[in-house]
C-alpha cells in the first residue's frame, strides 16, 4: 500500500493527494517512489474518523424583562 505524495495523471483522470491506493501491480513503483510521487504505509491502515465539525453558536438574545409597574 502507499500513499500518495503528488497528484499523478493516469488515463482515468488525477489520482489525488492522500489517496491510499494498492500499487503492487504498477511496473514503476520503485519510481514513482525515488521520485516522492508514493510513500510506502504500513498494511494496516486506520481509517481515522472525520473531525467533528466546529459550528460556532451565535449568542442567544436576551429580550428585556417587561417592567411591571403596579
Amino acid at each position: 500500500m502507499y500513499r500518495v505524495m503528488k497528484p499523478i495523471k493516469t488515463d482515468q483522470g488525477v489520482v489525488p493527494v492522500g489517496t491510499i491506493v494498492d500499487a503492487s501491480s504498477w511496473r514503476n513503483v520503485r519510481a514513482l517512489v525515488n521520485m516522492r510521487y508514493l510513500s510506502p504505509v504500513a498494511e494496516q491502515v486506520s481509517v481515522a474518523e472525520p473531525a467533528p465539525k466546529v459550528v460556532k453558536a451565535a449568542k442567544p438574545k436576551v429580550e428585556k424583562a417587561a417592567s411591571s409597574e403596579e
